[in-house]
């Protein structure tokens, strides 16, 4: 019975009726498994595995657990929105950097913060400068995350008093509504000569292809090239066997 759940052939002579019913859904019941398993091989080595992205703060402390390091632009107000924040996610946020080494965690640029992705395992946490960034160093080698967390989209330093202040806010505010802001920076991005991947880089969690698989396809081939050989000496010698045994009578 055991033969049949590896799918190997095997003769079971029995004349029993209930014997003959146990063994058909025996043998329905291996072939389910086998199905199966099979589909289930096939679907891990197809599927490619992705990590899980980080799109927002609240993805970071799974992301510190998995051995990744946060890191800002040092002595700004990027630095100083997580540090002065009093509780919530900023505060949590501001707990998973690394003070202990401060060079891991708080960088000059935020070019100096995007190399560090590329070299280890960092997640840069940077203003929509970051983006334009990435496209220039090759947008395929990142992943940008889609949560924002910066309390304003844009804003302006003007003297202290200014007479012109609120007509300004008016104005900035009324192209943010608008969606203007973000249509000057889509433009500016794709301004940008992109750069591709054409090295065809195939990375870890990239789908496995029949490509990938042909050794396997050389194997299979090869044993059952040897089992047809193994088969032809059989028949071979059984054949001169039997003509010796013809002989002798």
């Amino acid at each position: 019975m055991f033969r049949n759940l590896v799918l190997q052939g095997n003769l079971l002579d029995t004349k029993n009726l209930s014997q003959r019913i146990v063994f058909v859904f025996w043998y329905i019941f291996c072939l389910v498994v086998c199905v199966v398993y099979s589909a289930k091989l096939t679907a891990v080595l197809a599927i490619p595995v992705y990590e899980k992205p980080i799109d927002s703060l609240e993805d970071l402390p799974n992301a510190v657990r998995n051995g990744f390091t946060p890191s800002v632009i040092g002595d700004t107000i990027n630095e100083y929105m997580f540090k002065d924040a009093v509780d919530g996610i900023m505060k949590q946020t501001w707990r998973l950097f690394n003070h202990k080494d401060r060079s891991k965690s708080f960088v000059d640029s935020t070019s100096t913060g995007m190399r560090l992705v590329l070299q280890e395992k960092s997640v840069h946490i940077g203003p929509c400068t970051a983006k334009i960034i990435a496209v220039e160093m090759g947008e395929y080698k990142f992943h940008v995350g889609r949560g924002l967390f910066y309390p304003k989209p844009v804003g302006f330093v003007y003297p202290q008093g200014a007479p012109y202040l609120r007509p300004f806010n008016k104005v900035i505010r009324r192209l943010v509504a608008a969606g203007i802001v973000n249509k000057w920076y889509d433009v500016e991005i794709r301004k940008i000569p992109r750069k591709h991947n054409e090295e065809n880089e195939v990375s870890s969690s990239s789908a496995i292809s029949l490509t990938h698989l042909q050794a396997a396809f050389f194997l299979m081939f090869i044993g059952y090239l040897a089992a047809a050989m193994a088969l032809l000496a059989e028949r071979a010698h059984w054949a001169l066997f039997r003509n010796e045994r013809v002989s002798e009578k």
